[in-house]
């Protein structure tokens, strides 16, 4: 049956299908491998099928694959079959589909047991096509051609022709109708029939009909195609025939076809056709119409009725089957050989090339010989000892060395084997691999350690001799003549100069379990682990790569290297290939890189089993044609690397539902979505059938992604309670060898949204909340307004209260001195006691002399009686301003009086003024010593020049109070560990100190003081020199004394807790006096030995 047929690049390459024999695969024509190679997909109703008997199949031009069934049409994508049945579907009558085809116009034509016709349009909507006028009739086939028009064969009615959707009849014999069972337009344009009676030609009014007579094999006629060569191809119930320049020719097929009824028929992109039979399953015939291969039950195929075929535009053939379901036959870049194909046995340990170019590969049912595109194999009847087989090593001479398990080492030559048991000195019972070494000397690695054979004498290497493990899995000799010796559990271990060295997890390697070796051009070292990675070995530095940096797996079972610098690893999940240069580059990066990327071949790819076997060596070899060869549990592998087969068609990308809270939306028009809408369902696919699983999908919902999501094969997106707005959803997707297609689908939506949440509903949310920010405004202002004048009644109050408290805490100071004696501070209180003592001496004396003058002064005593006599005199007070002598005497009396009276009382208020002073300086010392008891003693890291700018800004109001010029001259310093409070106490009694000694400085005289940083060797110098009243040299002693200073107008005790603080530190502080003009520095020096010891302590 002719199927329509679509453009394909010259690239996408289907390679050969069908070969006679297994030398076909090493020979240059296009039968590259034999039907039973092709990788096989099978879904039936376990899968989701409505029924297993496929009777028609196209793919239609938007990439999908349709097929009827006895149970619905049906639509597949390589993941969703979608089922349209007559319950599902309105319009449609029946089940029952017997044929299906495209129109031009992208229409799904399909027809009934009924002889009814029926289309979807592109919106899958079901329609009833023009009525055939028919009962009791069947539709056969539809064949659909470029020009639109639609051919329909049926079993009692001949044909009809579906042009413009309208019908007209098609009669090939007046007398009698006859069943037609498939169309063919030629490359002349000239329509032939197959029917029941014959072939038939019709050229316009014209009709020729071919029968036996005209040498066809049968006058039943099921099928036709018309190949690449021009030539028509008939499939009839007693065998195959073409048309060639309108004359019969049978081709000798030799008898090949397991039936001869020839159900159907198609030609893929390498002019292999496919053949289905009624009874014999599928068979294929090369382009020379010479060679033929069958597939059927007894290679896999469920049933061997096949009644329709279909190519795909990637090279895939479908094929349905009578009750057995749908395949696929792809042709994947892997091919493999099992005892289908002549291997002794499927298990295969180990292969190798020798020098000639012959493969050998040992196996579990012996030794495998592929020599000169010929298959051979040796077992017990040609003289081989043991069958069980597991590595290989071909050496120059043309001998091939053999480790057996249980056997022990065989040399095979000339068609002879020898075997080296325990009476030879063999005693290893399994062997894991030979090699021989520049200098002759044959190394066995066995699991009892490793063996050399040399002048036909064993000798046995163990842990004894040096050796990290007896276990020994792999060996190789490397450019220098090292011998590297992979062991399971000891990691590596070198030989040379009869030494044996070891590389293990110590030195970086990244697993002990060492299993395949390989050394590169470059005398770089690679050894795969076996559960941890690769590991590359550069001038004895090691660097790995696992899993977590892209690689496909951490099992590395041997590694093969081909002429474009590429490794070829397996694995127990397959084969994987990577450049070397692209592992070399991740190895050397830094910073942050991109993960390694694997190209991988599993079953998806052709072989058998992806678990490939290792721990026997050569466990891969490169054939000379560099085609890579690996030992699988199921058959031995091959892939060629030159020749490897990339697809090169983005598929094609289709939105195929939508659904919002499970109502459907049709994905081709933009959609409105209600108010409230929750869950939206976006389905869509990608129509690429090499590998389904491997298609890959980019997702972006604009208007909420800000970048492409990358979706995996997930093919549903999910969005819930979107916000009211316009979206675009955008899905990509790629192929199973990672091309995309970047133009992808689309489909476009607008949510709509709730009174509420429009942007006019916004406008009044925040008209109301400002007019509510106001409200509450002046509701704030008039409690602010009450708020205050309960505040003035409340600070009135308490500032009685203060003023009582005051009273109460200075009873409190002098009750924290005695706390602080009963607290063991007993040096603390005895100070405090000695200066209060001290002040209140003083004041004791100046109240004593305040009473003495006041005893002293006869004013207050002598005035009144001066009044009396004045008011005695005959004219009173008025006297005193006349010449009497009497009142003259009397005013002179009383200015005298006045006069001594205003003297005592100013020396009665400098009396006065000192008793406050000392109050004063009582109220200091309590208060120095209280802060001085509360210091701690803990170091922290200070910043010198930060903690004096931290006192003077503590002190600045008393600086500022007695007019004080700083000038400070400060050097960058360090940062120390130092008693952070004490020190600080320390600077703020010198600003003290130099405050009070200031202050009583003439107008004239300047108020100035200098502080200076420095560090010398050994020591940190912390200068401050004051311009208050000087100091002889014999006073300077005492400014440090406990209660005495020599400076007057000055805290007693400030000084003294200096030196007490400094000398608790380990410091010293010392006082100058330059002259007489310059006042005081203080030099305050701090050991650095001290405040270097960098680690914070509590003293």
């Amino acid at each position: 049956m002719r199927r329509p047929r679509f453009m394909r690049t010259p690239t996408a390459l289907l390679p050969a299908v069908l070969a006679a024999g297994l030398w076909f695969f090493w020979s240059s024509s296009l039968w590259a491998k034999e039907l039973n190679q092709y990788i096989v997909r099978l879904w039936n109703t376990d899968d989701g099928l409505p029924q297993n008997s496929v009777v028609s199949l196209i793919q239609a031009s938007d990439g999908f694959i349709w097929f009827g069934t006895h149970e619905g049409l049906v639509r597949f994508d390589g993941f969703t079959f979608r089922v349209f049945q007559h319950e599902n579907t309105p319009n449609m009558d029946s089940n029952l589909v017997n044929a299906v085809c495209e129109g031009r116009d992208g229409r799904i034509w399909f027809a009934s047991n009924q002889a009814e016709l029926y289309y979807l349009d592109r919106n899958l909507n079901c329609f009833k096509g023009p009525s055939l006028g028919l009962e009791d009739d069947s539709v056969t086939c539809m064949v659909a051609t470029r020009d639109g028009t639609i051919y329909i064969g049926t079993r009692k009615n001949e044909g009809f022709v579906l042009r413009d959707d309208r019908v007209k009849g098609l009669r090939l014999d007046a007398r009698k109708p006859d069943t037609i069972w498939d169309y063919q337009v030629d490359d002349m344009g000239r329509l032939w029939v197959a029917s029941r009676k014959g072939l038939y030609l019709v050229e316009g009014e014209r009709i020729t009909r071919f029968g036996e007579d005209r040498g066809l094999p049968s006058d039943r006629v099921w099928c036709l195609e018309l190949d690449l060569q021009g030539r028509l191809w008939v499939g009839t119930s007693k065998g195959l025939c073409f048309v060639e320049n309108d004359e019969i020719v049978q081709p000798d097929l030799g008898g090949a076809l397991l039936d001869p009824n020839v159900f159907c028929m198609e030609e893929d992109t390498n002019g292999i056709l496919w053949i289905g039979m009624g009874n014999g399953g599928l068979a294929g015939i090369s382009p020379e119409a010479k060679l033929v291969q069958s597939f059927s039950q007894e290679h896999g195929l469920p049933y061997n009725t096949v009644a329709t075929l279909c190519p795909d535009r990637e090279g895939n053939m479908w094929v349905g089957v009578e009750s057995g379901g749908l395949l696929r036959f792809r042709d994947g870049p892997v091919t493999t050989f099992t005892t289908e194909h002549g291997l002794p046995h499927n298990m295969v340990r180990s292969v190798t090339f020798d020098g000639d170019g012959v493969l050998w590969a040992a196996t579990d049912g012996g030794l495998l010989k592929i020599e000169d595109e010929v298959l051979g194999s040796f077992g017990r009847e040609q003289g081989l000892p043991g069958e069980q087989l597991e590595c290989l090593y071909a050496d120059p001479e043309g001998g091939l060395w053999i480790g057996s398990f249980g056997t022990g080492l065989i040399h095979y030559r000339d068609g002879e084997f020898k075997v080296y048991d325990a009476d030879d000195g063999m005693t290893a019972k399994s062997i894991n691999r030979i090699l021989r070494d520049r200098n002759g000397t044959l190394w066995i690695a066995t699991r009892q350690g490793l063996m050399r054979f040399r002048d036909n004498r064993f000798r046995t290497f163990t842990t004894a001799d040096g050796l990290s493990s007896n276990l020994i899995i792999n060996l190789l000799e490397a450019h220098d003549g090292t011998l590297w010796i992979a062991t399971r559990g000891g990691g590596l271990n070198q030989y040379r100069n009869g030494v044996f060295d070891t590389l293990d997890h110590r030195h970086g390697l990244s697993s002990d379990q060492v299993l395949a070796l390989y050394e590169d051009a470059e005398g770089v070292l690679w050894a795969g682990t076996s559960d941890n990675g690769l590991n590359r070995i550069r001038d004895r530095r090691i660097t790995h790569v696992n899993m977590a940096d892209g690689l496909y797996d951490d099992k590395v079972l041997e590694i093969l290297e081909d002429d474009q610098q590429r490794f070829w690893m397996s694995s127990n999940h397959g084969v994987y290939l990577i450049p070397r240069a692209e592992i070399n580059a991740y190895m050397d990066a830094t910073g942050s890189r991109q993960l390694l990327r694997c190209t991988v071949f599993t079953t998806e790819d052709g072989m058998r089993s992806a678990e490939c076997n290792g721990g026997a060596f050569p466990a891969g070899a490169l054939g000379p044609d560099g085609q890579s060869w690996f030992p699988t549990i199921q058959g031995l592998t091959v892939m060629d690397a030159n020749q490897m087969y990339r697809n090169p068609l983005p598929p094609p990308i289709h939105i195929t539902e939508v659904r919002v809270d499970g109502k459907p939306y049709d994905p081709a028009i933009p959609a409105l979505l209600p108010a409230g809408a929750g869950k939206l369902e976006i389905h869509y696919t990608a129509l690429s059938f090499a590998v389904p699983g491997r298609v890959r999908f980019r997702t972006m919902l604009e208007g909420i992604d800000h970048e492409p999501i990358d979706a995996g094969n997930r093919r549903t997106a999910f969005y819930t309670n979107l916000p009211p707005g316009k979206y675009r959803f955008i899905v990509k997707g790629s192929n199973n060898d990672g091309l995309w297609n970047e133009e992808g689908a689309m489909f476009e939506f607008e949510q709509q949204g709730f009174f509420y949440q429009g942007p006019w509903f916004k406008v009044l949310l925040v008209a109301l909340l400002l007019g509510s920010l106001w409200l509450l405004d002046r509701i704030r202002f008039v409690r602010i307004h009450k708020r205050q004048v309960t505040l003035e009644r409340l600070v009135s109050e308490r500032t009685d209260n203060l003023q009582r408290t005051h009273g109460r805490l200075v009873t409190a100071q002098e009750q924290v001195i005695e706390a602080a004696h009963r607290a063991g501070m007993a040096e603390i209180a005895y100070n405090v006691l000695h200066q209060v003592e001290d002040a209140i001496t003083r004041v004791r004396s100046d109240i004593e002399q305040a009473h003495g003058l006041l005893d002293a002064n006869r004013g207050p005593k002598k005035v009144p009686k001066v009044l009396t006599r004045i008011e005695a005199l005959p004219g009173g007070y008025m006297s005193l301003r006349h010449e009497d002598s009497r009142g003259g005497e009397l005013r002179r009396e009383l200015v005298q009086e006045v006069a001594h009276l205003s003297t005592q009382r100013s020396a009665l208020a400098t009396c006065l003024g000192k008793i406050n002073n000392q109050i004063y300086q009582l109220t200091q010392i309590v208060s120095a010593q209280q802060k001085y008891a509360k210091q701690d003693n803990v170091s922290h890291p200070v910043d010198i020049n930060q903690l004096i700018a931290d006192a003077i800004k503590i002190k600045g109001k008393d600086l500022r109070a007695a007019r004080v010029a700083l000038n400070q001259d400060l050097e960058p310093l360090p940062t120390y560990y130092l008693q952070r409070a004490k020190l600080l106490r320390i600077f703020l009694n010198l600003l003290q100190h130099a405050c009070e000694c200031m202050a009583t400085n003439e107008e004239d005289r300047p108020r100035r003081l200098m502080i200076r940083t420095f560090q010398s060797t050994r020591e940190i110098i912390v200068e401050m020199r004051d311009s208050g009243p000087a100091v002889t040299p014999a006073d300077l002693p005492r400014l440090f004394a406990q209660g005495g200073t020599a400076r007057p107008s000055a805290n007693r005790f400030l000084l003294h807790a200096c030196a007490t603080a400094i000398h608790e530190m380990k410091g010293e502080i010392k006082a100058y006096c330059d002259g007489d003009d310059s006042g005081v520095r203080f030099r305050l020096s701090l050991p650095l030995a001290t405040i270097e010891a960098g680690e914070s302590r509590e003293d």
